[in-house]
This record gives C-alpha cells, structure tokens and sequence, in this order.
C-alpha cells in the first residue's frame, strides 16, 4: 500500500476519502471526527436530522474546547448490518459535531486561523463507540435510550418514529419529514393569526402537541386521554409500552401512502380552522379589552375539546357556544380558571391551570363555571379530584355552603361530612333555624 492510500493515523483510503474510524469504541480526536464527517463517511440519521443548539450555545462549546474547561462530550455511530455501502452514521453527538464544524469553517469568528483550529482540535480526545443495528429503527430507539436523563426533549427523542413509517430508506425518511413539516407550519400558522407571537421556548412541546390533536382527530378517539403530551421526558416504560404520541400515531398512520397522509392532513387543518372561527367569533362577541388575544395554551386546549365534543358527539353547537362565552369571559382568553368567592369574586389564590391536551380537567371546569358541558364522554382518567387546592382547603370547599346565591357559616366537621356535594333545601332550611335566621 503506497504513502498516498494512507491516511494520517495508517488507515486505508477507502472510497477515495481518508478514514480515521475503527471497527469498536475507542479514543479518537476531534479533528479526525470532523474529517470523516466532512468526507461523508459519517452522515447524520434521519431520526438526528434538527439542529436545536443556539448560536451562543454553539459558541460557548467551542470556547470550553479552546480553554481546554470540560471534556468535550462523546459520539456514538453506528451501520445497518448488510449493508455494502459501509456507510457510518453519527447516532449522538449531531449537535457538537455541527458546532465543531462551524469552528472549522470559520474560525475567524473565535480569533482563530484554520492552522490553530487544527492544532486545537488534533489536541482534543473523545470516545466513540461504535454499533451494528439491523434498521434505523433499532438505532432510534438506542439514541432515546442514551439519550434519557440529558437535555433532549421529548420531540428530539421520539420524531424518529414518524420518520420510518415508510421503510428505512433515507430518501423515504425525508419525504416522509416533509409532510409532517407540512402538519406544524399549517398548525402553528392557524396559532399565530389567532395568538400572535408564540414562545419559541415551546416549540417541541406545539410541534409534539400538533401530533395529539391530528390523533385525536384522525382516530375520533371520544376519551379524554391526554396521551402524555404535558412530559417533557419519557421514561423507558413510554417506550416500551408505545405510550409516546409518536409511536401511537405511526402506527395508526403507517397504512396511508403519502398522498393520502398528506391529504388527512388538510382535512384535519380545514376542521381546525372552522373550529377556531368559532372560537374568535366567541371572543370577539365578548368586548374584552382592546389588543387583547386568546393565549396559544388556551387556544389549543379548546381545540382538544373541540375534537373532542365532534368524536364524542355531545352537545349543541349552541351549547359549545355557551361554555365558550364562561370560559373565555372568565380565563379572559388565558389558561387559568379561577375559583370563585361567595360575593362572585375571582379566589386568584386557587385555581386550575390548563395544559395542552389536558382533558380530564374539564370536568373541574366546568364546576367552577357551573356548566353540564363536560357531563358526557369518557375520561381518560380521573376526573373526580378538583385540582391546585391550596394547604387548608379540601374537597368540601368546591361547591359555596349554601343554595343559590345565599352562604351560611357551617362547621367543620359538617362540613366536611359533605364533603363536594351540594347543600340541600332541607340542610339549607335547618342550618338556617340553628342559626337563627329564620
């Protein structure tokens, strides 16, 4: 083998490129990751495709590298087995590897020359363990595996599953990703004319919530279930178990070739538009204060009960219309809805915090409000406990001490006998007598 056919370390030229990697884990430097990956030996997965990293966090893991301050993190890669092509693919580690080839390409930007960046780099060990999978799929599920307990988000974890819902190819894959791109610009489109500016912080959790309400449209799923939306982690039990969004709508999904995935989605997003016509008119109808506009947390929270009234089949349109006009008079277009004191006084200390997908609350409620509209369907868990009671309260305290609009001072341990039910006339009448106001 000549001088020519022989990378730096002694590795063969292979494919016309020089290769540094090894079969198995070991030691290697950064400069020599940052080789292969700029020569196409590694490439990223389609489930590792989103860059999520900030510029100022990019900058500050290349400055902790220039001031040698932390180790710089390990890779994990891995290739199909079977496969002829030797293809390498870089299954953690995407975003340092993305930082690192900014430093690389520019420099500059740290005071830096292209030698020093060299020398820098060449001076930097990492570990890189190296896996045979036979899919992709295999390989996903080992990136949530190792990636449980760091920064990564649900969505980052699991969008993955939606990707292979065609076969393990990678042009498959980013097709497939197109259409689901398609699903949150239309989505977050409906959100922004209805609510302006929303929290980029959120992101993940919209884009992960975009999935539940296309599920609970797409299935007419009548429960309440809120299919774990509200986790910003998942457990190794979401996974196995195939509790995650994800998995649950891949399956359903898996049947519809492309055309007709995409098609469902535009039916999902004409109904969601139509339902938050409803909403605004509602809104409007009520004189709010000028500028004032439905929250994104409370806006795609009435779009699962939307869904969920139209699967359930329950209720008017005129009744949909009626617990719109309480609620959003009440939250002001917000995601509190606070109890009430006897004089109709909003209690700002208690109250229930909505979230998206968070069904079995509308029961709670709707007691506050004092609406039958979250009477029917069912539950996709216990609606029974009223939730955000602070020290000193309990169930007894739900419902005033009284009948109609008229409170009568009550003991405790009758209180509390009563527990949530209401007063009767003839309790009412009685307490009345012993208290001597009739």
């Amino acid at each position: 083998m000549s001088e020519e056919q022989v990378g730096q370390l002694g590795f063969p030229l292979v494919g016309g490129m020089y290769i540094y990697e090894q079969q198995g884990g070991r030691n290697r430097t950064l400069w020599e990751m940052v080789c292969d990956y700029r020569n196409g030996y590694y490439v990223l997965p389609p489930h590792q495709r989103e860059d999520r990293w900030s510029e100022t966090k990019k900058v500050d893991y290349i400055n902790r590298i220039r001031g040698d301050q932390f180790p710089p993190g390990s890779f994990e890669t891995y290739q199909i087995v079977g496969d002829t092509t030797g293809q390498r693919y870089l299954n953690d580690g995407g975003h340092r590897m993305r930082a690192l080839l900014n430093y690389v390409g520019y420099p500059g930007k740290w005071g830096d020359d292209s030698e020093t960046a060299e020398r820098i780099l060449r001076g930097c060990m990492v570990s890189v363990t190296h896996h045979q999978y036979n899919s992709h799929e295999a390989g996903h599920v080992d990136f949530i595996l190792v990636n449980m307990g760091t920064m990564a988000t649900a969505y980052e974890q699991c969008r993955g599953f939606l990707c292979y819902i065609k076969g393990e190819s990678e042009r498959e894959a980013e097709r497939v990703w197109v259409i689901w791109e398609h699903l949150h610009e239309q989505v977050g489109g409906i959100m922004r004319r209805v609510c302006g500016k929303a929290n980029a912080a959120s992101a993940h959790k919209y884009m992960r919530h975009d999935y539940a309400l296309f599920y609970r449209w797409y299935t007419k799923d009548a429960s309440r279930s809120d299919y774990g939306i509200s986790k910003m982690k998942l457990t190794h039990s979401d996974i196995v178990k195939g509790q995650a969004i994800e998995i649950r709508l891949s399956e359903k999904v898996k049947s519809l070739t492309l055309d007709e995935l995409r098609g469902k989605i535009d039916e999902f997003v004409r109904r969601l538009e139509h339902e938050t016509a409803t909403v605004q008119t509602v809104f409007t109808s009520l004189g709010l204060s000028p500028g004032r506009a439905v929250s994104a947390g409370c806006w795609r929270w009435l779009m699962d009960v939307a869904l969920w009234r139209r699967n359930a089949n329950w209720k008017r349109v005129e009744d949909w219309k009626q617990f719109l006009g309480d609620f959003l008079r009440q939250t002001e277009g917000g995601t509190a809805v606070f109890y009430e004191h006897a004089d109709g006084r909003l209690d700002t200390r208690r109250y229930i915090a909505l979230t998206m997908s968070d069904m079995g609350k509308l029961a709670g409620v709707c007691r506050i409000l004092g609406s039958d509209f979250g009477d029917g369907g069912k539950s996709g868990k216990s609606c029974g406990k009223m939730g955000h009671l602070f020290p000193g309260y309990d169930e007894s305290h739900v419902v005033p001490r009284g009948v109609g609009d008229e409170v009568l001072p009550e003991n405790a341990a009758d209180n509390r006998s009563r527990g949530r039910r209401a007063m009767t006339s003839e309790e009412y009448e009685a307490l009345k007598e012993v208290s001597g106001e009739v």
